[in-house]
């Protein structure tokens, strides 16, 4: 529902911050309650798909 509330599709690369860091991911595929996405890290390659749930933190769509 968050997806399809901000617009956002399979590829978009989001972001968001919390007290701590700052993280980017790459969505991959959009269930009902949940996403598979990729963590982008600048120093890392992509990360394996993982599900998650985007309600832990503000995210905004940063890239295509």
């Amino acid at each position: 529902d968050i997806c399809h509330a901000n617009g956002w599709n399979v590829g978009d690369i989001l972001e968001g911050e919390n007290e701590v860091s700052r993280d980017r991911i790459r969505i991959t595929a959009i269930g009902e309650a949940h996403v598979l996405a990729r963590w982008l890290y600048a120093d890392w390659p992509e990360s394996s798909e993982r599900l998650m749930s985007l309600d832990f933190r503000e995210w905004r769509k940063v890239e295509k």
